[in-house]
């Protein structure tokens, strides 16, 4: 069972979450998990549509408590739909 505890982005939810085992990033990225997000269409400007990073500590496997964005800026509708 995986626990949630990372707060996220307001009207945004993730769509999937992968842990990273392979080798092209580096090290740091090893084990932790990788979230992509849809955002909100229903506002003025669209917001949260993103991939997240979320670190794990290599000794306890547990989230470390935050996360980073990794990709983001790929809305192509600003306004939304």
């Amino acid at each position: 069972m995986i626990k949630y505890t990372t707060d996220g982005t307001v009207h945004s939810a993730a769509l999937d979450v992968r842990f990273y085992t392979n080798n092209q990033f580096p090290n740091r990225y090893h084990n932790g998990a990788f979230a992509a997000f849809h955002g909100s269409w229903n506002r003025n400007n669209g917001t949260g549509y993103k991939i997240i990073f979320i670190p794990f500590n290599s000794s306890s496997n547990e989230p470390m408590g935050y996360y980073e964005d990794f990709v983001y800026g790929f809305l192509t509708n600003p306004p939304g739909l």
